[in-house]
Order: structure tokens, then sequence, then C-alpha cells
């Protein structure tokens, strides 16, 4: 007889799934799947183990990649609850010390974590999330205390957890982890070294030349014209987000971008969008926020970003709020330019202009030289 993967059956073995993680240090990273399966339960392994093993890390801390488990077209799963709760799980299922993740996953208490995903399938059903589990951790004095009390909220649900079941534990297949492949590109450098000695100075001899019969003024004209164009063009972007529900947890979406309200320049649509998220990202100047949403054709990023949450934040609760009300029928969000963000691109291209202007005359006034 083969061994199975789990103690008790799955409520939906034929669902598909995909764990995603997401990094909250790095911003400006977009959200990747790390792996996908079908069975309700393996997907539920899956995310556990990253929760434990990288949210919660060795020496009790939290880490900073989140997890998520999506079940299209349903709403993401994530793992909520007591912090503390978290960290006396990682302990109890997998210790605290620092080891390989294949060492991790032979010395797991393969029990307690069968208990937990099977409750936590339990939760989902009657539209639960993981907190009790969590919580429970967190008030237990002791993991006898723990399994005691999941014992308790286990036989609610039918599932009958006693020392039989933990033998049969010890001959499930082993865990398994599919780690990130990271495929780094390396790109080819040539040395100085590599050209002539002769040839390099013919070619910075000939680049100043070029360099210097070239005024300043017509420098700074083009570099004005194309600074102010660019900041135009950014500056009077605007958008429309338009949504229909097509079922109770389905909505089709498509998002429409214009230039100063009056050219379109570009539509894309939107499918399988399950949440929407202030994005960021940070540099030495600080921070551009963003509403981001996540959909099947991945992450889009619904404009450039300012440096002011509050907007940002009122689109994204307006946008979850229509996802999470099935009664909704329809959502537009409109977001136009401002007129007062032109007014630094138009300085910019006038002063282009003036800079051009002074090229010309100058061009103009000097004397043509008599052939020698």
């Amino acid at each position: 007889m083969s061994p199975s993967k789990h103690l008790w059956p799955d409520p939906t073995p034929d669902s598909e799934w995909e764990v995603w993680s997401e990094d909250t240090f790095d911003r400006e990273a977009r959200p990747t799947m790390d792996t996908r399966g079908k069975g309700l339960l393996d997907g539920l392994t899956a995310l556990w183990i990253r929760f434990l093993l990288e949210t919660v890390r060795y020496e009790g801390n939290q880490g900073f990649t989140r997890f998520y488990l999506r079940r299209p077209p349903a709403a993401a799963i994530n793992i909520k609850g007591s912090s503390e709760g978290a960290k006396r799980l990682r302990h109890w299922v997998f210790g605290m010390e620092k080891r390989e993740i294949r060492d991790y996953l032979k010395s797991a208490d393969r029990w307690l974590l069968e208990i937990i995903i099977h409750i936590h399938a339990q939760l989902l059903a009657q539209e639960h999330s993981s907190e009790p589990i969590l919580n429970i951790a967190a008030e237990a004095a002791d993991q006898q205390g723990f399994e005691t009390r999941m014992a308790e909220l286990a036989s609610s649900f039918g599932i009958n957890i006693n020392q039989v079941t933990r033998k049969e534990a010890r001959r499930l297949k082993p865990l398994a982890y599919s780690e990130k492949q990271e495929t780094r590109q390396v790109s080819k450098t040539y040395s100085p070294a590599t050209k002539s000695r002769h040839g390099g100075r013919a070619a910075a001899t000939s680049r100043g030349r070029i360099f210097r019969s070239v005024d300043y003024r017509l420098i700074g004209a083009v570099a004005l014209l194309i600074l102010g164009l660019f900041f135009l063009f950014i500056f009077g972007r605007g958008y429309t987000l338009n949504c229909d529900r097509v079922e109770s947890n389905q909505v089709a979406c498509a998002h429409e971008q214009n230039w100063i309200g009056l050219i379109n320049t570009g539509r894309q649509p939107i499918e399988g969008l399950w949440r929407a998220r202030v994005g960021q990202v940070c540099d030495t100047e600080g921070c551009s926020m963003f509403p981001e949403l996540d959909a099947a054709n991945g992450p889009i990023r619904l404009e450039s970003g300012s440096s002011d949450l509050a907007p940002n934040q009122d689109i994204v609760d307006k946008i979850n709020a229509f996802l999470s009300e099935p009664t909704l029928q329809d959502l537009e969000v409109v977001v136009d330019f401002r007129p007062t963000s032109l007014i630094i691109p138009i300085i910019l291209i006038l002063a282009g202009f003036g800079f051009f202007c002074a090229w010309i005359f100058n061009r103009f006034r000097q004397p043509r030289r008599s052939p020698s």
C-alpha cells in the first residue's frame, strides 16, 4: 500500500491553486509565483511551510516575505493571526535552530502540521481565516495544551485526533519544497586594454572636436526641451478604470490611459482581478506611492505615483470594496491630470526655446570665415 499525502480526506481534491510570494522590504519588486498544484490540502501545506520557514524566521522575528494562496477566481488566502502564535508554531513544527530547508522538512512534526492544515481547510469552508489557529497557539501554555485545544476544535468538524493518527503520520509521504531557481544574466564588459592605444586616442580626440563644435546653448535647449516634453507627458496623464461584475466572484475590468483627457494612449484588459494595494518605490529622495492591481495577468500599476498616501489609499479602498461586495455590478474610477502639475514642464519647455533662440541668434551673429 503506497503512502498517502494526508491523514484525512481533502475537501476539494480537484481545486487548482498557486502560491505567490511578495517582498515587503523591496517595494519595487513584483509578486512572483512560487509553486502551483491541485488539491486544497497540498496548497495549504505549501503555504504553511513557506509561512513558518520564511515569514517567521528561525530566531522568531518576522521576515520580509509574505505568501498568498490563490484559488482563481476566489480571493487570495494568507495566514492571519497572532505573531506570538506564529512564532510558537514555528518552534513546535520545525524548531528554532538554523538549518537547511531539507533538514527542516525531515525533522518536521508532520502530525502537528497535518492538524493545522486540516483545521485551516475546515475554517475556509466556513469562510473563516487562520486566525483561530494562531490565537490558540498564543494562548496555550505549551505544545500539549495547543494540541488539546486543536483536538477540541477538530472534533467540531468531525476530525478525530488521537494517538492512532499520530502513528499514521509517520507513514505519510515526505514533505516537499520546490525552491525558486534564480537565473542571473552576466553582461559582457570590454576592457579599454582591448583597444589599441592609437585608436583610443584618435577616438577621444574626435569626440573632443565634436563636443567643442557644439554651442552650450544648443545642448541646454535640447536638454530642457526633452526634459520638459517628458514631464509634460508624465504629468498630463490620467486614467479610467472600468469594471463590470460577470459573476458574484468574477469581474471584467479595463484600464484606459489618456493624456490631458483628450488623447487615448492605451487600453489594457484586466482579467482575474483579486486585490488592489498601495505600491511603493523609495530612493534617497523619498518614496513614491501608487495604486496597483493584482490580477491573473500579473501586477498592473494604475499611475506613475505620488508622495501622498491618502488619495492612493482612497482609490485602493474603493476597488477592494467593490471586489468584496457581490451586489455591486459596476465600478468606475476616474483620475484626471492636475493642471497645476503642468507648470514645471511648461517652464522647462519655454526655457528650452529661450536657449534655442539664443543659439540661433549667436549662430547668425558670428562673422563667417573667409576661405584660406
